[in-house]
């Protein structure tokens, strides 16, 4: 589905982001949090959905403290999204493939 493909970009961008110091502001991850709130519920889908939409809701929540504002919690998000949102973004790849298989 088309929102998991927007949510690999965003793990994506926050994987660039922990090796940038000047874009690690709280507005990027309030901003990146609230991409991946919209976007992950959207494809729920399946499981993969719900959990785009709950690491969503971390960067929201990390995106208003001054503390979780690190470089560990931009690559362990962006690392742990992007797997997620593979899985999710060839969803339908996937449906059809197993549906000619049978």
């Amino acid at each position: 589905m088309w929102q998991g493909w927007i949510a690999l970009i965003d793990g994506m961008w926050l994987t660039l982001c922990s090796f940038m110091w000047q874009a690690q502001t709280n507005l990027n991850l309030l901003i990146s949090g609230f991409i991946l709130i919209i976007f992950g519920f959207w494809s729920s889908k399946s499981l993969a959905g719900i959990i785009i939409g709950f690491l969503g809701i971390w960067l929201a929540a990390a995106g208003c403290t001054n503390y979780l504002n690190l470089s560990v919690n931009y690559l362990l998000t962006g690392l742990t999204l992007i797997p997620i949102a593979m899985f999710c973004a060839t969803f339908n790849l996937r449906a059809k493939l197993f549906s000619k298989m049978q």
